[in-house]
């Protein structure tokens, strides 16, 4: 699974870098056609379907992002959202992000989210589910997140943006210091020749 970067953010005054799964780690083999060997038996699934039933000894379950949340970027779904009621894809809830402080590497906030869906077919000479469509079917959807605790993103920002402020103000300082220096220096040079 690649990440990409999408943007800065700020999270407790603390600047960050976002990044999200990469579209292309999600696309349809329409979209991006080397995907295509993520096809189990010919069946492709659509953008955002990841089938596991290899890893689950055959148990039909495959997996998405919640409401079967895809970047725009890497394809159509295939799901149709008139079969569930209440599917309602968001980025803002639903997709995987990682905030990164970029000068440590710190991760201060991070949601992983994922939804399990049963794989069901329509079974030859099986009556009973006649009229049921073939879809993915969601299960549950599931949502890991962390953030930075106030006193741990405290101690992040006086360590290192606090440092950082005092180095810059630090240098000005300095800067400062080395002008009034040149010119006292001047100064004094002048003067000793006027002296002579």
């Amino acid at each position: 699974m690649h990440f990409k970067f999408e943007k800065d953010v700020e999270f407790m005054d603390i600047p960050g870098k976002r990044f999200i799964i990469h579209p292309n780690s999600v696309a349809s083999e329409v979209v991006l056609p080397e995907n295509e060997c993520f096809c189990v038996e010919g069946d492709c699934l659509g953008a955002g379907l990841l089938e596991v039933s290899k890893c689950l000894h055959g148990k039909p379950v495959v997996m998405s992002s919640p409401h079967f949340y895809v970047p725009e970027e890497a394809g159509d779904s295939g799901f149709n959202e008139s079969l569930i009621h209440g599917i309602s894809p968001s980025k803002e809830a639903h997709e995987t992000i990682v905030d990164i402080e970029p000068i440590t590497g710190v991760i201060i906030r991070a949601a992983k989210r994922l939804q399990a869906n049963i794989k069901v077919r329509k079974v030859p000479d099986f009556n009973t589910f006649e009229n049921f469509p073939s879809m993915e079917l969601p299960v549950f959807w599931v949502e890991e997140s962390a953030k930075l605790d106030e006193e741990s993103g405290k101690k992040l920002y006086d360590k290192v943006l606090g440092t950082q402020k005092y180095m810059t103000i630090g240098s000005w300082v300095a800067f400062g210091l080395g002008i009034v220096l040149m010119i006292a220096g001047g100064i004094w040079a002048i003067g000793s020749r006027n002296r002579e």
